[in-house]
């Protein structure tokens, strides 16, 4: 895919938390290689207009309706959210949340299914404001976007981390299929770098999400982990349960719907 413009917000807070460069690049390869989350990147983005189109028939009728009569569409405000992973509109913390589940997530799990559940929570939890107005006119206009825009940023951390838990158990209306066009070869790295990153994401999905689960055991937004906490959260990682932000019964019942 090369670089596009968005991949930034997740390469820096993944680079954030784990600190190390080769972990951040082997945690970035997870979500893009199986995660899939690069096919909002490809070319003419093509699988990001799919993915939208499929937000608006996701959409509750009521809500999805208010926004068609307001004239907004999820190109508006859906892109930010997900060429993002969401650390453009909302706390990082949140987005933190959502890599951390992606990268600890069952191999059939992609970004762009966990990303279409949490932007409808966000919708469905918007509802109020948005189906609050009255007919449609250029200030419902304004209003309802700024609502969907703005709005969430406000929320405090436990409706986030409620609304995530719910988001990751929500079932969608139509199965996400992966794009099955290769990535391209990894191209402009000194040898030592490739070295590196050959080392921390491995391609086999087993082996490469195993070695991640130490990296997403860093993942922990709020704290400040040093490098000696890091190895410490690494080696605890493969003898004790993977670090996870959700809640541990939700993490349960997330993984046992998906066996």
């Amino acid at each position: 895919v090369g670089y596009c413009q968005g991949m930034n917000f997740v390469a820096g807070l993944i680079l954030k938390y784990l600190k190390s460069e080769a972990e951040a690049f082997g945690a970035f390869c997870v979500l893009m290689g199986d995660r899939n989350y690069r096919e909002l990147f490809l070319p003419h983005m093509r699988f990001l207009h799919l993915r939208m189109s499929q937000l608006e028939q996701a959409t509750p009728p009521e809500i999805a309706a208010r926004l068609r009569d307001c004239q907004i569409t999820a190109a508006l405000y859906a892109p930010q959210w997900f060429l993002s992973c969401f650390a453009n509109e909302m706390p990082t913390t949140f987005s933190a949340r959502i890599i951390d589940a992606l990268l600890q997530a069952p191999p059939d799990v992609t970004a762009s299914e966990v990303l279409m559940k949490v932007a409808l929570r966000v919708l469905i939890k918007l509802q109020p404001r948005i189906c609050g107005g009255s007919a449609s006119s250029g200030e419902n206009f304004e209003f309802v976007l700024k609502s969907v825009r703005q709005v969430p940023k406000s929320w405090g951390a436990a409706e986030l981390r409620a609304l995530l838990s719910a988001a990751f158990l929500d079932s969608l209306p139509f199965r996400i299929t992966r794009e099955l066009v290769p990535p391209p070869p990894l191209q402009h790295m000194t040898t030592t770098s490739a070295a590196s990153a050959t080392t921390t994401a491995r391609s086999p999905v087993q082996q490469r999400s195993h070695s991640m689960g130490n990296a997403a055991a860093a993942l922990a937004p709020g704290r400040g982990i040093s490098q000696r906490g890091a190895k410490q959260a690494a080696a605890a990682a493969t003898t004790t349960t993977p670090y996870s932000l959700l809640d541990s019964d939700v993490m349960e019942r997330l993984l046992g719907s998906k066996k």
